[in-house]
């Protein structure tokens, strides 16, 4: 169970399994998990060059707010990052729509 506060997962696509759509449905999965359990705000790393990752991230609803994230993750890289808000499903909140 992931718990609603900060943290990170990490996950790629194997080569070759291009035109499957995998890394959408990994992608489509996550979010649907870490909303689940009241995430409102999803960030996305990754290497500015991997433009694949970029369409389907954008795809996905993320905005390009000019973050960059220096290269602290242990190979000097400079990563690009990408920002989801999730919208609010609490059954509870008066803005869910409900009652």
């Amino acid at each position: 169970m992931i718990r609603p506060s900060a943290g990170s997962w990490r996950w790629a696509c194997i080569q070759n399994t291009g035109g499957q759509h995998i890394g959408r449905l990994l992608l489509d999965e996550s979010i649907l998990e870490l909303q689940g359990n009241g995430i409102s705000t999803i960030k996305i790393i990754f290497k500015s060059q991997n433009t694949s990752a970029y369409n389907l991230y954008i795809q996905a609803g993320f905005q390009d707010t000019g973050e960059w994230k220096d290269g602290d993750l242990g190979d000097g890289v400079r990563r690009k990052i990408l920002t989801l808000l999730l919208p609010c499903h609490d059954m509870d909140s008066p803005f869910a729509g409900g009652a």
